[in-house]
Formats: C-alpha cells, sequence, structure tokens
C-alpha cells in the first residue's frame, strides 16, 4: 500500500513510528515535511505525553544536512517566552539537537538567561509573571544536570529571597534536585548561601500539614458518600473510594450515573469504568450515546458485545483536538481487563493520544497479536514507554529465531 505525503502527515502527527521508518527509506520525498514539523509537532497531550522531541530528532537523523531543520526549531525558540507547550518542544529538540551541533548547548544558556530575566522583571502582582516563572523553571529543567546545579539552584533561591516568587513555588525542580542531584546540591551548598536556601527550604520535604493515609481517606469516604446529598460533594467522595467500597455501593453509584446532574454522572461512570459487574454492563448499554458510559461499557465488553462496541467507537472520528469526544472513549475502552484484538488495532491505527496508543500495543502483545512490522515500527514511537517496549520485543525476537535457527 502507498503511502502517501498526507498518510506521512497523519503519523507525524499522531507520533506513529512508521514515520520514521518512511524518512529513513526516503529522506528527500519528506524532507518539507520534517522541516515544517521542526517548527512545530505538537502533542495530543503535551503533560502526560511530552514533547516529540525524540521523535523529531530521529528524523532529522536520516540527513545529512541538518541546518536547515536546526535553524527552523532555533526559529521557534527565539520566538518563546512565556510557558507553552511550544516553548517546551523548541528546549528539548534543541537540547537533543545538540548531538548535531554543539553550540546549541551555548544557545540554551543564553535563552536561559534571557527567561531568567524576563521573569526577574515582573512584580509579584502582574498577571504575566507565572507564564515568566514557569518558562524559566522550564529552561533550568532542560539543562539541568550535574554541573549546573549549582547555578539554577542559586538563581531559584534569588527569585525566592527577592520576593518575586513563593518558597514552594518551585516544585517540580526542587523534587527533581533533591532526587536525582542530592550530591551535587550538598557540594553547592558547602560554597554558596543561596544554595543552603534552596536545600534547606525550598527542597524541605514536610511542608505543610501531613495528609491522612489512603486507607483511613478512603474509610472516610465510604462512610460520608451515602449520606450525602449535594452533588460535589458526591462526586469527591466517589473518586476517593477503593474498589471494594465502590462495590458495596453498587447500585446509589449506578443510580448516580443514571439519574445524576451531569458532572456527578461524568465521575459516577468515571469510577464504574473500573468495575466489572453484570450490573454496570447492563446500565451503561442503556447509555451507549454518552462517551463516558461507553468506557463502563466496554471494560464490561463480553464477546456478543464486540460488535455493538466496534459501531459505537467507530462512529466517533478522530481528529487531533479531540472535538468529538473520541478520546474519553478510546481511553475508557483501553483500561479495560481484556480488550478485543479488533478494538486495539482500531485504537492504534486512528488514536492521536501516544498513551492510548500504548495500550493498544501492549493488549495487542498480550493476546499474541502484535505482528513484527508494528512491533518494528513502534520503536520510533513518539512514546518513550512504547519504544522502549517495543524494542525489547523486537530484541527477545530475534533472540528467539537465532536460537531456534541453531537448533535447527
Amino acid at each position: 500500500m502507498r503511502f502517501t505525503q498526507k498518510d506521512f502527515r497523519q503519523a507525524m502527527l499522531k507520533g506513529q513510528g512508521r514515520a520514521i521508518l518512511a524518512v529513513q527509506a526516503k529522506p528527500e520525498r519528506y524532507r518539507k515535511q520534517v522541516l515544517q514539523a521542526c517548527k512545530y509537532l505538537p502533542s495530543f497531550d503535551a503533560q502526560s505525553e511530552g514533547t516529540k522531541a525524540r521523535f523529531l530528532y530521529d528524523a532529522v537523523s536520516c540527513y545529512k544536512d541538518k541546518k536547515p531543520f536546526i535553524d527552523a526549531v532555533l526559529a521557534t525558540l527565539a520566538s518563546q517566552t512565556t510557558h507553552t507547550d511550544k516553548l517546551d518542544f523548541a528546549l528539548e529538540t534543541v537540547r537533543l539537537f545538540a548531538d548535531f551541533d554543539a553550540s546549541l548547548n551555548d544557545v540554551l544558556w543564553q535563552k536561559y538567561r534571557e527567561l531568567r530575566e524576563r521573569a526577574r522583571s515582573f512584580k509579584r502582582s502582574c498577571a504575566s509573571r507565572d507564564l515568566a516563572l514557569g518558562a524559566w523553571e522550564k529552561a533550568a529543567m532542560t539543562l539541568l544536570e550535574k554541573k549546573s546545579v549549582a547555578t539554577i539552584a542559586e538563581d531559584a533561591a534569588r527569585f525566592c529571597l527577592d520576593g518575586i516568587a513563593e518558597q514552594d513555588e518551585f516544585f517540580q525542580l526542587a523534587f527533581f534536585v533533591s532526587r536525582y542531584f542530592g550530591d551535587e546540591l550538598k557540594a553547592a551548598a558547602a560554597n554558596s548561601p543561596l544554595a543552603v536556601h534552596f536545600a534547606n527550604v525550598m527542597c524541605a520535604s514536610d511542608k505543610g500539614e501531613k495528609r491522612l493515609p489512603l486507607r483511613k481517606r478512603r474509610a472516610i469516604a465510604a462512610e460520608s458518600y451515602p449520606s450525602a446529598t449535594d452533588s460535589l460533594e458526591r462526586a469527591k467522595f466517589l473518586l476517593k473510594m477503593s474498589k471494594k467500597d465502590v462495590r458495596a455501593h453498587l447500585d446509589s453509584v449506578i443510580n448516580d450515573a443514571l439519574h445524576g446532574d451531569r458532572q456527578l454522572s461524568i465521575f459516577a461512570w468515571a469510577v464504574l469504568s473500573r468495575i466489572r459487574s453484570p450490573k454496570v454492563r447492563e446500565a451503561a448499554k442503556q447509555r451507549l450515546d454518552d462517551t463516558y458510559a461507553l468506557g463502563a461499557f466496554a471494560y464490561n465488553c463480553t464477546k456478543k458485545d464486540l460488535p455493538l462496541l466496534m459501531e459505537k467507537i467507530t462512529s466517533f472520528p478522530t481528529d487531533f483536538f479531540g472535538e468529538t469526544a473520541w478520546h474519553s472513549v478510546f481511553f475508557g475502552v483501553m483500561c479495560a481487563p481484556e480488550v478485543p484484538v479488533e478494538v486495539a488495532r482500531y485504537v492504534y491505527e486512528t488514536s492521536y493520544c501516544a498513551n492510548c496508543r500504548y495500550r493498544a500495543v501492549l493488549s495487542l502483545n498480550k493476546s499474541g497479536e502484535l505482528d513484527d512490522a508494528t512491533a518494528c515500527e513502534c520503536r520510533y514511537d513518539s512514546l518513550k514507554e512504547t519504544r522502549v517496549f517495543a524494542r525489547k520485543i523486537v530484541n527477545n525476537r530475534a533472540w528467539a529465531r537465532i536460537m531456534a535457527d541453531d537448533l535447527a
């Protein structure tokens, strides 16, 4: 089957490894689209998937002259001054492209200083301050390594001591430094009062009140749920309950899903999408036009239900912006303990969500239906977990064939 330019564009946007294999085979055929992607290649859910920087790196690696691609991403980096997904993409792509041109490390540090000074120019009450600080923190996370710990820790401390940021505002940065660069931070603190402040105040692990143990919080939720009358309160208790507690109140939860207001109904279906029960299946079957109920139906799907499930799933055309609610359907379906092969294949081919695609790959492998071609292309998927899993599968199969040949 011919792999058209449109097919390639869709594969790039989805993050499917077949796009990288296509570039490896015919780099010049896809040069224009790869160059365009260097300006910005968005992720469907950047918060959970991360950027497509590694994916793009694999594509650009196929070209001898990498300067046009580097220039394209540098133009994007230069245009970004606040914390956006596009800034995250540009920072991480430039960091990887430094393998092609070491001088890009200097460009990153220049951008780091630019974002630092911009963030320092805002007063705490300014609405733009949060985005500016977020942009600096992202640059700091991108450049974080052993030799940069002292500089980044000192800059973070200055933000707080100068009254620009709160002590706990850089919690993500503080967590990563204390967890992965503890020795370097300790060495920096021996020579810098600012690093001492970062280590002893900003990285303090016991801030605020300690939360109740999870088991206790679940018990409180289960006791409070039956008597709660406010929809929002019932929804909050539902989300905190264990599966065992949900089963104990199953009739009430199903009633909330079927007859509660929209907000409560959504939360109830979300909880029921993790419960296997004939009652849940029958209730969900009454509401198959509700995307949230469809997830619960898929979780309880029987072989007899497969034609109906496929009919419903394929009725939601997929688009990158999720305007037809396909993602909530796909995600609910892929969380089921047993996913039909037909469903997993459909999700793998059509989903723009890399996490849904990863679940589809796991499901296909579990059922013995992950073919060699799909496994090979998954080695270049935009999601790290998919790449790692597929490479392990491909290597294991290669060794198995070598062993079989030796024994023959």
